[in-house]
């Protein structure tokens, strides 16, 4: 079960008057934008030939902003969120995200973005609901089965490796 990560409506609200005041035209694009970065921030990635399924972690290329390609900019009409979506994704994580478990780094993400507005007790009360509706998962259920490998041998340096000093 996908818990939700977006807001029903924006927060805060959509101010046409201030808009009219300030003389700039309201079109269902700026709208739409004005949604976007209050509370309906959503992305997704793919990659060709699908994305993996080992914990390796994304490198530079998978990292660039749209802006860095062309063609890939041609397909983002939301740069700015996407570039603050990334940041806040890298400074969470520290940049340490893999394609296995991508989805729910972006998840946990967009929840993150699209409940920045809100106020504390709205944020407390969505988030006890969603742990509420999380069925529990083992940490088996979350890695799965670790195929076997050779143990990993850590020792100290043999004392003949140690230069004979003073």
């Amino acid at each position: 079960m996908k818990l939700k990560t977006t807001l029903d409506a924006p927060v805060p609200p959509f101010d046409r008057a201030r808009r009219e005041r300030c003389g700039l035209a309201t079109t269902p694009r700026v709208l739409q934008q004005h949604f976007v970065r209050h509370g309906h921030f959503e992305w997704s990635a793919d990659r060709e030939g699908g994305l993996g399924t080992c914990c390796a972690r994304l490198d530079r290329a998978d990292w660039r902003d749209p802006e860095e390609d062309t063609d890939r900019h041609a397909a983002y009409s939301c740069g700015r969120s996407l570039s603050f979506g990334k940041w806040r994704l890298k400074e969470t994580y520290s940049g340490s995200v893999s394609d296995k478990h991508v989805r729910a780094y972006f998840d946990e993400t967009e929840f993150r973005v699209n409940v920045r507005c809100l106020n504390g007790a709205d944020r407390a009360t969505m988030l006890v609901g969603r742990f509420m509706a999380t069925p529990r998962c083992t940490l088996r259920m979350i890695t799965g089965h670790r195929a076997p490998r050779a143990p990993l041998w850590i020792s100290a340096p043999r004392l003949e490796t140690i230069p004979l000093v003073g």
